[in-house]
């Protein structure tokens, strides 16, 4: 989940300083992930149910056939990006995010994300994108297995592409291309992101949620 700002921060790094530059979008919600569990997921009756009027085009509208895996397991509903309204988390998912970190406390967590909603933009940065026409986008991973496949030209045609951890792009443009929009870290594998690329953090723990707020006020917490 996202949450855009205009700001510039230095955040320090035991082993380096790392400059977040001036578009920066912070924070990918990990447990959002839990409603694609069948132990949690409350999945819509059917796929066919979602609104398709958010599409313009109808490259992007749902296809009728869905395999029974995917109906049980799809939340169309739950939407990608974290906001205020939605920081009232369901305690059963608190309660799974909580246990990945051997935790069992979720009271405190409340005052964590009204924190981070002081210091970071409270509503949906997007919404206003979501009537435009179908736009196309690349999830570059860092495995190495674009290496020779020269699909750089076109990775780099799509509207929005996706890149992850440590991806490099310098010195292989030519196989996985050279434009960057989002690029997903965690706050141990933060790097220096040119001007212009969009941060989405991925908090695994509540350390990192503080660790965003801190990062964005008073920088007390490193990492």
């Amino acid at each position: 989940m996202m949450l855009c700002i205009r700001w510039q921060y230095r955040l320090t790094h035991p082993k380096r300083t790392v400059w977040i530059p001036p578009l920066l979008c912070a924070v990918a919600f990990l447990i959002y992930f839990i409603y694609f569990c069948p132990d949690y997921s409350n999945p819509v009756d059917s796929v066919d149910a979602f609104d398709k009027n958010v599409c313009m085009c109808g490259l992007c509208k749902p296809k009728p056939l869905r395999t029974p895996w995917f109906e049980q397991h799809f939340n169309g509903s739950i939407e990608p990006l974290l906001v205020r309204k939605d920081q009232v988390i369901p305690i059963h998912v608190l309660k799974w995010w909580l246990h990945l970190q051997g935790l069992n406390n979720a009271s405190h967590i409340p005052w964590v994300l009204e924190q981070l909603f002081q210091v970071i933009q409270s509503g949906n940065p997007y919404e206003e994108h979501y009537n435009r026409p179908c736009r196309s986008c690349a999830v570059v991973g860092n495995s190495g297995n674009l290496r020779g496949s020269r699909h750089g030209e076109k990775i780099d045609l799509h509207n929005f592409i996706i890149r992850m951890n440590g991806a490099r792009t310098s010195g292989f443009e030519v196989d996985v291309g050279s434009r960057t929009t989002h690029h997903f870290m965690y706050p141990e594998s933060a790097v220096h992101l040119p001007n212009g690329v969009h941060l989405v953090l991925v908090p695994f723990k509540l350390q990192d949620l503080r660790w965003i707020t801190s990062a964005l006020s008073t920088g007390e917490i490193k990492l």
